[in-house]
């Protein structure tokens, strides 16, 4: 039995003892959080004999990746193919993390050159924890190439994501 049936309405049924979400619950497009505080209760004989009530909570569907996102058109531009001079030191720009209040921190989880795994032993990659902007430090260890940067993002909610940023290098002309 749900002992809360009337505050949380219809988008909430128990079937064969298991509570089910209509596909109407939460935010229709996606964008806004929509919480629910059930109250299951445990039936013996028409009496309660145990209620626990918890939160479920449905969040916005959560984009990652470095570029643009323009939420009121719905609309995507993609930024994670640059082309930059080899040697000089680069600072990337953040990488977009929608909804906002999502964001919490960043990490790099792996590099690849060329499609094979590249050790970051000299710290020429680096991350900004706070903001994800990818950092190479001005060098001359690296060598012509595609460095494929993977990243991830933990968010506030506890869930991580992960994105590509791809930084093709050669020497300028």
């Amino acid at each position: 039995n749900i002992e809360n049936s009337a505050t949380v309405g219809t988008e909430v049924t128990l079937k064969s003892n298991q509570l089910q979400f209509s596909a109407s619950a939460g935010d229709p497009n996606q964008k806004a959080e929509k919480a629910y505080d059930v109250v299951p209760s445990l039936q013996k004989d028409g009496f309660s004999v145990a209620l626990r009530s918890f939160r479920v909570i449905f969040i916005p569907q959560i984009k990652f990746f470095y570029g643009q996102y323009y939420a009121d058109l719905d609309l995507t531009i993609l930024l994670n193919q640059l082309h930059i001079a080899l040697s000089n030191g680069y600072k990337s720009a953040p990488p977009t993390l929608y909804p906002e209040d999502y964001k919490s921190t960043f990490e790099i989880v792996s590099i690849e050159k060329d499609n094979k795994a590249f050790e970051n032993i000299d710290d020429i990659f680096t991350i900004d924890p706070k903001t994800g902007s990818v950092s190479v430090k001005k060098n001359s260890v690296l060598t012509e190439g595609a460095y494929k940067v993977t990243v991830k993002a933990l968010t506030t909610t506890g869930l991580g994501f992960t994105t590509t940023l791809t930084l093709n290098m050669s020497k300028g002309e």
